[in-house]
Formats: structure tokens, C-alpha cells, sequence
């Protein structure tokens, strides 16, 4: 069984870490960041092509750490870049090499990537890629033809919990259950009172969801996160606490420390999405006593 499945079905914190395959075959990055992060963190979860940047497959990475680490990992998967033939390939091809978890995504756009000419796919939505794992379990592909020996994938999706209006995104939630998905990972959280008001209307849903926690590096990071990602915002009372000229190192720490508190009734546990700062992730489970 799939380690994320079992901790989750036994109602444990669960602690993951997201990490950015590389543009390129070396792992020297890859490997400090696991000697930093391995000893406190559940699971590790590799990114596809993020920002529509070519990379290390997803897969291929999950496969190689587990092999060489003996870490668990969850591959993110992309409906960009792949038909409903590839996709099922892959799904097959990573089960094949032991992977167990995936993380369904649909994609950020070719246009704000490095490959500017490239042909976007987008054959499936996430929604119907959740529905075509859940036939290649069952041991049917897309179209409903039998398969040779059937995979067991332990399939979440992502969900934006702070983003308004909610109810799209609670309807998307929702569809993304039917389909399949039995975790979700958020995208980073900075305003809690906005994660508690998606959460009082998804918990009867009881599909166990990861709260997206990042590290503010500086206010010039917090600017740009307000002025250039949509669906996020950091609060109007943290952007001051950053700006105050003290050191920004304790106060992103503190912050992080205060809505991993203030979500800890609200989710299963965490993602970590951390650009750099992996040192602080260790500081940061300590203070919050989710790791002794």
C-alpha cells in the first residue's frame, strides 16, 4: 500500500515537500535538498514541467529518488503536454517502476513558459484524467478496452481554497471527488480566515485535504505574489509585519508557525513549497511541534 494512502486513512499529520525536477540530468540540488528535508518529511512531490518549463520528467525523477533515496514520492502529471494515450502510458509506465502516488494537475500555460512555440494538448481536463485512473484501476483504458494486469494509483488533485468567488472552486472540489481524487493538495495559503470559509463548506466532503504552506522570502516576493499570481494574496497585516526593516528570516518563520497553527484543525496536513528556504522547513515543524 501506498504510504501516503495508509497515513491518511489513519488520520495522520502528513508532511510532504514539493521539489522542481531540474533543467538538466544533475541531481547535485536535488540531493541537498533531500539530506535537509528527508528526516522530517513524509513523502516527496516532484514537479511536471511547472511553469510550462521544460524539465526532468516527473516520472523519471520519482523513479530515480526512490531508487536511489528510498523515499516515497507523488508525481505530478500534466494534462498540457500529453494526449489521453500518453497520459495513460505514463500512469502505466510510472506503476511499472513502483510509483504509487499521483498528483493530477491541469497546467500552467505554454505562453509564460521557455518553449513559447509549442502546441499546447490538453486532450483531458483534470477532472477526466481523475475518471481515466480510476478505469485503469478497475483494469479498463479510456475507451473502455481490458488491460493486462491492472495498476493501483492513489490519485489527488489540487484545489484553491482562498481564491473568490469560492463556489467554483468548491464546485470544481467536488467534481474532482466524484472522479476520483482521494487527497488534496492547496495552493499556498497565506489567509486562513479564507481557507477556514472553503473548509467549513468542503469537510463533509471528507476526502482528506494538504494545506500549501510557503515561505515569504521578502516583500519584494510578497509584491509579486499579489501583483502578478492570481488567486493568491497575502494579507494586508503580514505585508506589514515584512516591511517593519527587522530580520525577514524570523518573520517569514513566525508566519508560517501561525497559519500551520491556525490551520491545524482545518486540514490533514501540509505541502511545502519553499523556493530555497528548505533549512527553514526543520525550524519550522519544531516550533509547531508537528516533528519532535
Amino acid at each position: 500500500m501506498s504510504k501516503l494512502r495508509e497515513l491518511l486513512e489513519n488520520k495522520e499529520k502528513v508532511l510532504t515537500a514539493e521539489l522542481f525536477a531540474p533543467k538538466g540530468i544533475g541531481m547535485k540540488n536535488i540531493t541537498r535538498k533531500l539530506k535537509i528535508l528527508e528526516p522530517y518529511i513524509d513523502l516527496f512531490n516532484v514537479t511536471d514541467n511547472q511553469r510550462a518549463t521544460m524539465r526532468v520528467s516527473s516520472i523519471g525523477l520519482c523513479a530515480y529518488l526512490e531508487r536511489e533515496f528510498g523515499v516515497e514520492t507523488v508525481y505530478q502529471l500534466n494534462c498540457r503536454d500529453r494526449n489521453r494515450i500518453a497520459l495513460q502510458s505514463d500512469l502505466l509506465a510510472a506503476s511499472l517502476l513502483g510509483l504509487k502516488n499521483v498528483l493530477v494537475i491541469t497546467g500552467d500555460h505554454h505562453s509564460i513558459g521557455d518553449h513559447l512555440y509549442t502546441k499546447p494538448v490538453y486532450d483531458l481536463d483534470s477532472v477526466q484524467l481523475l475518471q481515466t485512473i480510476e478505469k485503469l484501476n478497475n483494469g479498463l483504458d479510456f475507451s473502455g478496452n481490458k488491460l493486462r494486469g491492472k495498476p493501483d494509483i492513489f490519485a489527488g488533485a489540487t484545489v484553491n481554497p482562498v481564491s473568490r468567488p469560492m463556489q467554483p472552486h468548491l464546485l470544481k472540489f467536488k467534481k474532482k471527488i466524484r472522479a476520483g481524487a482521494k487527497f488534496f493538495q492547496t495552493q499556498v495559503v497565506f489567509d486562513t480566515d479564507l481557507f477556514k470559509e472553503f473548509y467549513k463548506e468542503a469537510k463533509d466532503e471528507k476526502v482528506p485535504i494538504l494545506a500549501g504552506i510557503s515561505l515569504i522570502k521578502d516583500v519584494e516576493f510578497a509584491k509579486f505574489i499579489n501583483e502578478s499570481v492570481q488567486g493568491l494574496n497575502i494579507p494586508e497585516r503580514i505585508m506589514k509585519r515584512l516591511s517593519t526593516g527587522g530580520d525577514v528570516s524570523h518573520t517569514r518563520i513566525d508566519v508560517a508557525c501561525e497559519i500551520i497553527e491556525s490551520l491545524k484543525d482545518s486540514c490533514q496536513g501540509y505541502h511545502f513549497m519553499v523556493f530555497g528556504l528548505e533549512k527553514e522547513i526543520p525550524i519550522i515543524l519544531k516550533e509547531t511541534s508537528l516533528v519532535l
